[in-house]
């Protein structure tokens, strides 16, 4: 038999990774609500989240083996222009994610036991961004860096066949780091689409301390959305 490796992340860390977070925030607040005339783009996307998860535990004489789920992602997106190159970015989307587990264990008459859990966690995701952009042409490159935090919506779990929802076994909250890429092109002066990927990867993990297997969420979304820019 052999066991996933193990990754944990402290709490010093996610309070470090929090408090550089809080500063740059602070530093760029001031400088987007003191412009007066600044833009700001609002619109929509939509698009897929392929969803695993990272193992933080191990036990000894188990298998574990993680597999990635498709699933779905939607919102709304806005972006605060510091000036032409640069803005923060805040988004209100509808996140599932989750993963399918298989996990073997040596019973007591040392026969193996395998049990397979196909998860589903839904949360309403408030991702927070500092956005950059290249290009003088229609066509522009952006990327993007930043933290998201997610509330649990409600979680589903079918367990060797058996569906359950199982809100209460999960935390409420889920922290992550983003970054991202991707394409945008003014159809007019008033209207961008735009094309984008970003991978997210959790900081917290959403199950109980003592429970196994325990995990952190990770996924790579792609999306597609319209922007249209308004004046402040």
């Amino acid at each position: 038999m052999r066991c996933s490796p193990i990754h944990t992340l402290s709490l010093s860390k996610i309070s470090r990774i929090t408090g550089i977070a809080v500063v740059l925030l602070a530093l760029f607040l001031p400088t987007l609500t003191s412009r007066a005339q600044s833009k700001f783009d609002l619109g929509f996307r939509i698009g897929t989240n392929i969803t695993t998860a990272f193992p933080t535990n191990s036990e000894a004489g188990s298998y574990l083996k993680i597999s990635t789920n498709t699933r779905l992602l939607w919102g709304v997106a806005s972006d605060f222009w510091l000036n032409r190159h640069s803005a923060i970015s805040l988004q209100l989307l509808y996140d599932q994610k989750g993963a399918s587990f298989l996990l073997q264990r040596l019973n007591s008459h040392n026969i193996t036991i395998t049990t397979t859990n196909d998860l589903r966690l839904d949360y309403l995701e408030l991702p927070v961004l500092f956005h950059l952009r290249a290009g003088n042409s229609p066509l522009k490159f952006n990327a993007s860096t930043g933290v998201s935090l997610g509330y649990l919506l409600g979680a589903h779990q079918n367990i060797s066949g058996d569906t359950t929802t199982a809100s209460d076994q999960y935390s409420k909250f889920d922290f992550s780091l983003v970054v991202g890429v991707g394409l945008s092109y003014s159809l007019t002066d008033h209207s961008l689409i735009y094309l984008d990927g970003a991978y997210t990867y959790g900081l917290t993990t959403p199950t109980p301390d003592n429970a196994y297997p325990s995990f952190v969420n990770q996924d790579l979304r792609l999306t597609a959305g319209m922007m249209w820019p308004f004046s402040l």
